[in-house]
């Protein structure tokens, strides 16, 4: 398990790096008080790479514990099938229902069904980051998001 940490965080981190000076590139600054076309990618990868040092760091630390493998038994399989059946889930949700609605049902079946948070967490998550994302992405930068064929969400977030 350590060997696939290391080769999927350097991987990522190359990734990483590869986006950040394809952003610059294009640019990844402010121009007329708006953001240019790389800001979001460049800030992007920053922190993705900034997240493979973590996980570099924290695998190498760890590399002489001994540690138990992932599929010991039945749970860690299935733990990697619900993550997954989510995930897919999500895929047509965004063509539907459009990505604020999508992303709400995501993370409302994601947080109680995988991360077993309480009912209250699972309702403020699943609801406070889509209308964040919406205030961020079309308010803010004025980036329009998939709306989805009945986009009953985005409608409501129209009249904020």
């Amino acid at each position: 398990m350590r060997i696939a940490d290391l080769f999927v965080a350097l991987l990522l981190l190359a990734f990483g790096v590869a986006v950040v000076i394809q952003a610059k590139s294009v640019g990844a600054g402010w121009i007329r008080g708006r953001p240019e076309s790389g800001f979001i990618p460049y800030w992007l990868g920053i922190a993705l790479i900034s997240l493979c040092l973590f996980v570099l760091a924290q695998t190498l630390w760890r590399w002489k514990r001994t540690a138990e493998p992932f599929f010991t038994n039945s749970e860690g399989m299935w733990s990697v099938v619900k993550v997954a059946s989510t995930a897919l889930l999500a895929l047509p949700l965004i063509y539907y229902a459009g990505f604020y609605a999508a992303s709400a049902i995501y993370l409302l079946i994601y947080t109680r069904w995988v991360g077993k948070h309480r009912w209250h967490s699972t309702v403020l998550i699943s609801i406070g980051i889509p209308v964040g994302l919406y205030i961020v992405f079309e308010r803010w930068l004025l980036i329009l998001l998939p709306r989805g064929l009945y986009d009953l969400f985005g409608a409501i977030l129209t009249w904020l």
